[in-house]
């Protein structure tokens, strides 16, 4: 399939319109991440801070300042994954919309 330079321009052009729409979107993640099957929680911000942390009394039960801290990293590591992967999925799907 061949594309012409002046439909590609067009194509560019309707993606430019669209680059604000895009931002907003990618702005307005936000995404939690979660470490032990469930034992802690953590919400990231779309700036990317953290808004809210959930631990459960299991983890407190334990009495195991190592794990938990362990546990805390995870969830947030597991947010930021998150976080990338679902900002990949709407610029995919934009590129997507605006080349067919």
């Amino acid at each position: 399939m061949t594309v012409s330079p002046f439909e590609m321009m067009k194509k560019l052009s309707a993606l430019e319109k669209n680059f604000d729409a895009i931002a907003k979107k990618t702005g307005a993640l936000t995404t939690t991440g979660e470490s032990g099957a469930g034992m802690v929680k953590v919400t990231v911000d779309p700036e990317g801070a953290v808004s809210d942390i959930y631990i459960s009394d299991e983890v407190f039960a334990m009495n195991d300042k190592n794990t938990l801290i362990t546990l805390i990293k995870s969830a947030f590591n597991n947010a930021a994954e998150k976080k990338k992967e679902a900002v990949k999925d709407v610029l995919i799907k934009a590129s997507q919309d605006n080349l067919n």
